[in-house]
């Protein structure tokens, strides 16, 4: 019941703790997610070094930003620690800069180095908790695809469409779904959820979360 209360609190913060962050701390993130991907990338053929196209392709970014949580976050639910160690490769975000990816939880957070922009992957200490987030996707594309993996589960899970709505923000509109997975005679329930937005002026466009409730 306390796990159920804390995420129904999550909803209407979704990307809201990280827009709430100063202009200057989402600079200074800014600029050290673009050195990672930078060293990160392997060269391309000439020995040019890698770095992000100059047009952004937001079908492509939501198609990696809906692979990452897919093959991360909901791949490793039941399994997180193995996550951990595997993100262990992966460059970290300093703890100053990773809290405004936490929301308000202590924990990690990774850059994920993709040709096509810049992903954040974070997960709490201790919790059966993972997030994802993009700087820039399509929201369209990523809605029809997270769509797609949340009602095509592997295995026999029921599945349940949770909120479906649209929030005015500072920024714009924030559109939000979410959907539960359980398995006939398990208390264990999967959450799955995903906040976008169109606009230009939210400091990142994707959130989404995957959360194991055992209770």
């Amino acid at each position: 019941m306390k796990a159920q209360c804390t995420m129904k609190r999550l909803i209407p913060l979704l990307l809201i703790t990280t827009f709430a962050a100063s202009a200057n701390a989402q600079s200074a993130l800014d600029q050290y997610l673009q050195k990672q991907l930078r060293q990160q990338q392997p060269e391309q053929q000439g020995g040019t070094p890698f770095s992000a196209p100059a047009t952004p392709d937001p079908e492509k970014q939501a198609e990696a930003f809906t692979r990452i949580y897919a093959t991360f976050c909901l791949k490793h639910i039941h399994e997180l620690e193995k996550l951990r160690q595997r993100m262990a490769m992966a460059p970290q975000i300093p703890k100053e800069k990773a809290v405004n990816f936490l929301q308000g939880y202590e924990g990690e957070a990774w850059v994920v180095p993709e040709a096509t922009g810049q992903y954040v992957i974070a997960m709490p200490k201790e919790k059966n908790m993972c997030f994802v987030y993009a700087y820039r996707a399509g929201q369209e594309k990523i809605q029809k695809t997270f769509s797609a993996i949340a009602n095509a589960p592997a295995g026999s899970f029921h599945i349940k469409k949770g909120k479906d709505e649209t929030k005015k923000m500072v920024f714009g509109d924030l559109h939000s779904v979410s959907y539960e997975w359980t398995l006939p005679g398990s208390p264990k329930r999967t959450i799955l959820k995903l906040s976008t937005t169109s606009s230009e002026k939210a400091p990142m466009q994707a959130y989404a979360a995957a959360t194991l409730i055992t209770e």
